[in-house]
């Protein structure tokens, strides 16, 4: 099985992992919607737990279907690279467990994904044979590096590459 997953090309993982990212994005907020229900019987943990199990399965929807969104990419710059995304993944995967009645099976598809995320991350030959690619911002549809977005003033003025000539120029070794 991994040597399967190894030898595909990047894009087609990619494609892969955007579609399960979409499904779990919107399972975790259809649990987030049903748990409500659980604020009546259990308190107001569970209210609160479901609020930000659906609303961190929005934010993953938001960004599978609207990765250009300058308010993404201002706010959620850690979306755009793929261990920041892999990270988000277990985080918001490991919230959903206490969310009846479909917690359980949201916590396992969506911690499944984030693995096979985390796996490919570690095995794939484009990451291994330059591991900066781990942090490395998100390519679009064509495999080209997206526009980073890069704070004009500030103390983190200029610590970020602001075009796709930039981050090319330094990602080469």
């Amino acid at each position: 099985m991994s040597a399967i997953i190894i030898q595909q090309p990047l894009s087609l993982i990619t494609s892969l992992s955007s579609f399960a990212n979409r499904v779990t994005g919107l399972l975790m907020v259809l649990t987030g919607v049903l748990s409500l229900s659980n604020m009546l019987t259990g308190g107001g943990s569970p209210f609160l737990l479901s609020i930000y199990v659906g609303g961190f399965g929005g934010l993953l929807v938001w960004y599978e279907f609207y990765k250009k969104s300058a308010h993404l990419q201002r706010d959620l710059g850690f979306m755009y690279t793929y261990l920041g995304r892999a990270a988000f993944l277990l985080l918001i995967a490991n919230l959903s467990w206490a969310c009846a009645p479909l917690g359980f099976y949201t916590a396992v598809l969506t911690n499944a994904n984030a693995v096979l995320q985390m796996y490919v991350l570690w095995a794939h030959p484009s990451f291994v044979q330059n591991p900066r690619h781990r942090t490395a911002i998100l390519v679009d549809d064509d495999m080209q590096p997206m526009q980073v977005y890069a704070p004009s003033d500030g103390p983190y003025a200029g610590l970020a590459p602001s075009s796709a000539a930039a981050l090319a120029r330094d990602s080469t070794y």
